[in-house]
């Protein structure tokens, strides 16, 4: 009985309450009792003891237990919301019927979202499993029943409801042995998640993208190449298209290029600087994250692998690092695997890409490697809009917002600083289709710092002290910092902080890298 009245509280809300008016709740309990003295005729229960008990039952929920509050012109609350929601979740799974809460979610939204996880654990304690895979499919799902398709808005709420129910129940480890097409169900919505991510609803707003790459990252983010088998399709859907990439790489045409020459106030462009002249390059469409980095400290950063440190110098630098906090596990631990890799120097990205060009000998085009971008090379997949012109921001003249770029504007209100998933602001992609190339981690470039902006194609000469230019900001930084002109630098050994991450090219190879 308290679960239904739990439930019908929750369906009637006032100012972001479940109440329970007096004639509901004597409805409710009347029904109730009537078929409990009389199950097979309960209209023929008198009316004075269907009365009586009902009485009595509100006596003791409201005097004797607290269960039930009165309030001011014969209006019943729960004692506590999170008490409502767990007693409407266990009146929904004696239900066993997964539309009869959606019909309630569709229609209060958020208010259900809470009541949907805590039914979650109450199915999993009762082995209700089949009922349960039936409420994920039912989330998941494009249709409702013979209705039409879900509006993308719903969609995309439906999409992150179900990422939490089913982390709530523990993801695959709750179906083991069952007949249930887990596998299905978890590709339906990686893609319900990723339409999220690139084609949002206009009011699905930064938390709500967040979400979705977390919950992303759990099931497995299928937006970036991460096995051998992944990598080695990418060079098969190079595009050679600016702005319509087709895979994870991000073409930008060779040509003449203007480095350098930002105004330091707005951060315009002017027509100071230098020219120069480019090779074609494709930029990765994201920052690397830790599960593509995961694979090379497995198999490639680890004692009999120091091919990858070839360069006479640094061997020293290594061995130090190796007894450092590895941050990039803090950040796999804490956040999830599709987050940018932070808290690696220079050289060690720069041995990434020496590794991950190997691995895809043979795929790439001829000439070309894996390698880190030179600041020309960055600072033009961040800035050329097409034509002549240079963009301040990646996106445009525009001011950050936290639509477009993971900064300190993003971090407002119930939202702490901290990093993102990549690829949660669609609406901040520069033109050539790369996002995060404002915000989130800065990224390290090839060439020396001070060789900006003539020698900014160049890559460093000088593996020990030499200093490596970072760019595009990050999420602690303002937005004077993310603008596609603003720069700072280290030296190549510098790691331990964690704001400081790479993106890749598919480029010709620099002289002197090779």
């Amino acid at each position: 009985m308290l679960h239904q009245l739990a439930f019908a509280a929750h369906q009637q809300e006032v100012d972001g309450r479940g109440v329970l008016s007096g004639a509901l709740l004597r409805d409710t309990l009347d029904a109730f009792f009537r078929a409990r003295l009389n199950p097979t005729d309960p209209r023929a229960v008198p009316r004075e003891e269907v009365v009586r008990r009902s009485d009595r039952f509100i006596h003791i929920l409201r005097e004797e237990t607290g269960l039930v509050l009165e309030e001011a012109d014969e209006t019943y609350v729960l004692p506590h919301l999170t008490f409502e929601e767990y007693l409407a979740a266990c009146h929904l799974a004696g239900q066993e019927d997964p539309d009869l809460i959606y019909q309630q979610w569709a229609a209060g939204g958020d208010r259900w979202r809470e009541v949907a996880l805590l039914l979650m654990g109450r199915l999993a304690r009762q082995e209700k499993r089949s009922l349960a895979f039936s409420w994920l499919q039912l989330l998941v799902s494009p249709r409702r029943g013979l209705d039409a398709t879900k509006p993308a808005l719903q969609r995309q709420r439906d999409a992150l409801l179900a990422a939490a129910c089913y982390a709530e129940l523990g993801q695959r480890g709750a179906f083991v042995g069952s007949a249930n097409d887990v596998l299905g169900f978890e590709e339906q919505l990686r893609a319900a998640l990723v339409e999220l991510l690139e084609r949002p609803d206009p009011s699905a707003r930064l938390p709500q993208r967040l979400e979705a790459g977390t919950a992303l990252g759990l099931l497995g983010d299928p937006r970036y190449p991460v096995e051998d088998a992944q990598w080695q399709a990418e060079p098969g859907r190079l595009s050679q298209t600016f702005g319509r990439p087709k895979g994870y790489f991000c073409y930008v045409p060779g040509g003449r290029y203007r480095i350098g020459g930002w105004e330091e106030k707005t951060g315009r462009a002017t027509r100071a600087g230098v020219e120069l002249a480019l090779q074609p390059f494709w930029i990765a469409r994201f920052p690397v994250t830790v599960a593509q980095y995961a694979a090379f400290v497995a198999e490639g950063y680890r004692p009999g692998a120091e091919r990858w440190w070839a360069p006479e110098g640094w061997e020293q630098v290594i061995n130090k690092r190796r007894r450092a906090p590895p941050l990039w596990q803090w950040v796999v631990l804490y956040h999830g695997p599709n987050r940018p890799v932070v808290g690696v120097t220079w050289h060690e990205v720069t041995a990434y890409c020496a590794w991950l060009t190997e691995r895809l000998h043979g795929a790439l085009p001829p000439g070309h490697v894996i390698r880190l971008p030179t600041e020309a090379e960055w600072e033009t997949a961040a800035s050329f809009d097409g034509s002549a012109e240079r963009r301040p921001y990646p996106w445009g003249g525009e001011a950050p917002t936290p639509e477009r770029a993971i900064s300190k504007a993003a971090w407002t209100g119930e939202l702490g600083l901290a990093l993102a998933p990549v690829g949660c602001c669609p609406a901040g992609a520069a033109a050539c289709g790369a996002l995060d190339m404002a915000g989130n981690v800065w990224e390290v470039c090839a060439n020396e710092y001070n060789a900006y902006p003539a020698g900014a194609h160049e890559a460093q000469k000088d593996f020990t002290d030499g200093r490596a230019p970072w760019r595009g900001g990050s999420w602690y930084d303002n937005e004077t910092s993310v603008r596609c002109g603003a720069r700072v630098r280290y030296r190549l050994d510098f790691w331990y902080v964690i704001n400081i991450g790479f993106r890749v090219v598919l480029a010709s190879s620099l002289a002197q890298m090779s």
